[in-house]
């Protein structure tokens, strides 16, 4: 509500680099092969091999509840809010950006089981992706409080005299506390939200694969 241009610019930016990235994974069919089977090696062999296996088994629960701490403890808990706390601030925004791009590559309708696949997993990504989006949003507030607490400081400096009267350093360490409740709270709403999405991933992949 107090940031709606911050955040319709980071559906636009998130969402414009899936869709270009989708568009570089139909032009490139090649690539995206090799993509694709490097995607599905680390299902299967890799380090999401205990996805893989979750779903193999046909056990719903199991697989949504993979799903989750993969989505969720991994990807946003860990290295999107957790790597946003790690100076300079900006891995998390940097890995969630990288997440849509990858995503979107891996995406493109290009193979026929792929573009079949869509009418439903369609719904996946669309509960899996904003969430993502709302931790974003949370880091990029969170980096604005901090390095505005770390620019303070010169800001002082600069104004010399005229900064007597204007508690800056104050005032951005006062707001340190709640960039980083903002940075929190998104990521608890986006876990509930990659609950729900790994329950629906789980059910349709299994029912219908």
């Amino acid at each position: 509500v107090l940031r709606p241009r911050l955040f319709t610019a980071l559906l636009l930016i998130f969402f414009g680099g899936f869709l270009f990235f989708m568009a570089l994974g139909l032009a490139d069919t090649e690539l995206n092969y090799f993509f694709t089977q490097y995607a599905s090696h680390e299902f299967t062999e890799g380090g999401l091999k205990y996805v893989g296996d979750a779903y193999e088994s046909g056990n719903m629960s199991r697989a949504a509840h993979a799903t989750f701490f993969n989505n969720f403890v991994v990807q946003t808990l860990i290295m999107s809010a957790g790597a946003s706390l790690v100076p300079p601030f900006i891995f998390g925004i940097v890995k969630i950006m990288l997440s849509f791009v990858v995503v979107g590559f891996a995406m493109a309708p290009l193979w026929t089981e792929t573009a079949s696949g869509m009418t439903y997993h369609a719904i996946t990504l669309g509960l899996e992706l904003p969430p993502y989006i709302l931790t974003g949003f949370g880091a990029v507030v969170w980096v604005q409080y901090v390095w505005g607490f770390f620019w303070s400081p010169v800001k002082v400096w600069y104004l010399g005299d005229k900064a007597r009267d204007l508690p800056l350093v104050e005032e951005a360490a006062r707001l340190l506390p709640r960039g980083l409740m903002v940075l929190a709270g998104c990521t608890l709403v986006s876990g509930v939200f990659l609950y729900i999405a790994a329950w629906y991933e789980a059910v349709t992949l299994i029912s219908f694969r």
